[in-house]
């Protein structure tokens, strides 16, 4: 009998070792929140998932289980502890009704909303979205010179390093378009700029308006 609880003990012992030599800890924590404001956003589900097919991280061609989750507290802060884990390795931030900007991970955006974990060691992220506000705009060409008059406008919308929209546009003629629609935007500011050609004269221009929490807002350009 005391044999058989010394050949048990030695069994355990080396599923323990084994455990702790080939698996890696996996700690990972860090606040979603809005940069904007620097709030931080409660209740976001954070999920720490692997993959069961061979996957490379993303999981692209290959299925993902889920390991472990939680929830942002009341001021946006996680934290996600699992040990013994190997295998590629990523996490994810369901944001509801926001816009996503990604994770911010040493100094820039590491991904827009799967974060790849470095095994073996404490990952410190941090997820960024923003809230919507709504837009509609007005572009008239108010004083016509002929149909050779030229709009070239251009739009970007820029949040910390990263360039989220850019669109560029002509417009010919005597164009007129009244916007009859508010249009979900991102929180955050947008930025016109571009030349009027009248005449064979050019003149610039530049123009900017901030989208709120939830606002509507207009933009009227005459031309």
């Amino acid at each position: 009998m005391k044999t058989i609880r010394t050949i048990l003990s030695i069994i355990l012992l080396l599923s323990l070792f084994s455990c702790t030599k080939f698996g890696k800890n996996v700690t990972v924590k860090g606040r979603v929140l809005n940069p904007i404001t620097g709030e931080g956003i409660s209740g976001v589900q954070i999920i720490l998932k692997r993959s069961t097919l061979g996957g490379a991280p993303g999981f692209q061609s290959g299925g993902s289980k889920i390991i472990k989750e939680t929830t942002t507290d009341e001021n946006g802060y996680y934290e996600l502890n699992k040990l013994t884990l190997s295998g590629s390795v990523l996490m994810s931030a369901h944001i509801g009704d926001r816009h996503p900007i990604g994770w911010w991970k040493g100094g820039s955006y590491s991904s827009f909303q799967n974060l790849p974990i470095d095994l073996g060691k404490t990952t410190h992220a941090d997820f960024h979205a923003v809230p919507y506000g709504k837009l509609r705009y007005t572009i008239k060409n108010v004083s016509c010179f002929d149909q050779y008059d030229s709009l070239l406008l251009y739009t970007n919308y820029q949040l910390s390093n990263v360039s989220e929209y850019q669109n560029s546009r002509t417009y010919l003629g005597c164009f007129e378009y009244v916007g009859t629609v508010y249009t979900k935007f991102p929180m955050g500011w947008y930025y016109f700029s571009g030349n009027v050609i009248k005449n064979n004269i050019t003149t610039s221009f530049k123009d900017s308006i901030f989208i709120t929490n939830g606002g509507k807002h207009e933009w009227l350009f005459y031309y």
